[in-house]
């Protein structure tokens, strides 16, 4: 009986070392996909913070254009009523 348990453990074994392979090539595919997904998010913020200082450089451009136009408007104003 010691020598049937043997036979069919060795038997087994083949299968089991297959399983383990396949199954440790869907972790490294996994992985990868992982990966892969990772480094997509990363360009992905990447991006999108150039945008946003691009964007916030162009608001606060665009605000102090502003800012100026209601001082000049201001000083226009107190001007005439000085006079």
């Amino acid at each position: 009986m010691g020598k049937a348990s043997v036979a069919v453990g060795e038997k087994d074994s083949p299968d089991l070392k297959g399983a383990l392979k396949k199954e440790r090539e869907e972790h490294q595919h996994l992985l990868a996909d992982s990966y892969a997904a990772v480094m997509d998010l990363t360009k992905q913020l990447q991006i999108g913070e150039k945008n946003w200082s691009r964007e916030r450089l162009e608001l606060l451009e665009h605000f102090n254009q502003e800012r100026s136009q209601w001082e000049q408007r201001l000083r226009e104003a107190q001007s005439k009523g000085t006079q």
